[in-house]
């Protein structure tokens, strides 16, 4: 349900920011914070892979989701 959802991204968010302070910089880009993203979700929960990868890979057709898919799948 809902508080399932909520626990699940504030753990995936605090993985992300433990990876992110071990890096010791003090900049780091969005577009890697987006890669860290998207390898932990990989792992977790692929459709939650496959809706975050079609807005950071800013898919525009179905043929886009489709090898999206078809990674995710293999």
């Amino acid at each position: 349900g809902a508080v399932r959802g909520e626990a699940y991204r504030e753990s995936l968010a605090d993985e992300v920011e433990k990876e992110i302070r071990k890096k010791e910089v003090s900049e780091i880009s969005s577009k890697l914070i987006g890669k860290m993203v998207l390898k932990k979700l990989k792992n977790i929960d692929k459709v939650a892979w496959l809706r975050f990868a079609s807005v950071y890979f800013e898919l525009s057709d179905i043929a886009e989701f489709e090898r999206l898919i078809e990674k995710i799948s293999n």
